[in-house]
């Protein structure tokens, strides 16, 4: 992979996880399967040849970094620091990506903090060189476990949000994405789309796993162009619909309007001289203009992946399943990750009472099970303590509390250091108080 960069997104702060994070574990820190979830995305980085990365934090993960990480995931890693504009805001991808982007010599493999997956990234590399594409993406099946489940702290099953994603079966080029809740009853696709490329497969069943590879002629644009701070719900889309533009010949002062960026300014980017075309393949989906020169050098390409394990955990929902499936991970891959009998992951320090059972969880370290309890399909991180005769399924136990002996719990979130009192009942809850990160 010495044709990319790896850059690992990690600056968010999880705002759709606030029932498990607190000012002492960010986002990127939350364990998945007793491991910070950071470890993943880095472990299939290693898997695909790369021998470092780079790891955007955000400013106040400054001074706390873990410096056996490097070890355990076998790279090098270059820790970047970025800062919002104002202290309650949320970093964009690609406003994250512009803070370091005097880094980025290559292309750029861009992938998320959250993503869980066993997926080999050299597939979706091989056919980003191959079409010479401007942005390749990574797309897999929604997993049916996850739209089946319950979601702990709610009723019910979880709301996903779904993409309307176009790929044209064979050249795998992506013609069409956009959210669902973008269009109403119809979905418009323009005639020149139809025209060049007559079959397309419209799917709403594929999840965006979050990884990017981009060109780095897309570079300079997007650091000039500051308006477009998301990679998924902002540039995506817009490289979508650019390939259909007609490119101009050259830039006029009418392309510009009060000093600022218009649509085609991105074409002044765009690679145009013989030299830059060496490279570029001449699949059956590269159109030429009358001149001998493409009609559009954006190109935008899909890649499936199907039949992979790849789980995102940026959501409550995502986080429980990532856990529940994390034993089936491949041992090659995420050696650190240590199954047990009964589909368990279990940590060290980890003290069972007689006659306790545990089914299908992961247990952080320090957790003590109690005598005649029963813990099936949850996740207890660091700490907790479970009383004699408990009852706990579906949930998630955030750290260092207590569950009182004979308390009932299905489908809960357990908010850090919230006590539940003995023989409580709750079902489908947010037990204790929100942290704001």
């Amino acid at each position: 992979m010495i044709d990319f960069q790896a850059v690992v997104m990690a600056a968010g702060r999880g705002s759709r996880l606030t029932e498990l994070l607190t000012a002492d574990c960010l986002k990127y820190q939350l364990p998945v399967a007793n491991l910070p979830m950071i470890y993943y995305p880095l472990r299939a980085l290693k898997n695909a040849g790369f021998t470092e990365a780079i790891v955007i934090l955000p400013s106040s993960a400054r001074g706390r970094i873990d410096d056996s990480l490097a070890d355990r995931v076998g790279l090098r890693i270059d820790y970047e620091f970025v800062a919002a504009a104002a202290a309650e805001e949320d970093l964009g991808t690609l406003q994250s990506l512009r803070q370091i982007v005097t880094k980025i010599k290559k292309d750029v493999l861009v992938v998320g903090c959250d993503l869980v997956t066993d997926f080999d990234f050299t597939l979706v590399a091989n056919l980003h060189r191959v079409r010479n594409a401007t942005m390749t993406v990574l797309l897999a099946p929604a997993s049916q476990s996850l739209r089946e489940s319950p979601v702990p702290g709610t009723r019910g099953k979880p709301k996903l949000e779904r993409d309307l994603v176009g790929i044209e079966p064979g050249t795998q080029r992506l013609v069409l994405f956009n959210a669902e809740a973008d269009f109403e009853e119809t979905v418009t696709v323009r005639r020149k789309v139809l025209k060049e490329h007559s079959i397309v497969d419209v799917r709403s069943d594929l999840v965006d796993a979050h990884v990017y590879l981009l060109n780095r002629w897309l570079l300079p644009y997007l650091l000039k162009d500051a308006s477009i701070t998301t990679i998924k719900g902002e540039l995506v889309p817009l490289l979508t619909r650019y390939q259909f533009k007609n490119a101009p010949p050259k830039q006029t002062s009418e392309d510009v309007v009060d000093g600022e960026q218009t649509e085609t300014d991105i074409f002044r980017y765009a690679p145009k001289s013989g030299s830059d075309l060496l490279g570029l393949d001449l699949g059956d989906d590269f159109n030429l203009g009358d001149t001998g020169t493409p009609k559009n050098p954006i190109r935008c390409y899909a890649y499936v992946a199907e039949g992979s394990f790849l789980v995102r955990t940026n959501t409550v929902a995502g986080y429980m399943e990532a856990n529940r499936q994390a034993y089936q991970l491949s041992k090659e891959i995420f050696p650190h990750v240590t199954p047990g009998r009964f589909d368990n992951i279990v940590a060290d320090k980890v003290e069972f009472g007689e006659k306790s059972s545990v089914r299908h969880c992961v247990l952080g370290q320090n957790c003590r099970i109690g005598a005649q309890a029963k813990v099936s399909d949850s996740v207890l991180l660091d700490g907790v303590t479970v009383g004699d005769g408990v009852s706990i399924q579906g949930c998630i136990v955030c750290g260092t509390q207590e569950i009182g002996a004979g308390a009932v719990l299905k489908n809960c979130v357990v908010a850090h250091k919230k006590n539940v009192a003995a023989e409580a009942k709750h079902s489908n809850e947010v037990l204790g108080t929100f942290v704001e990160i």
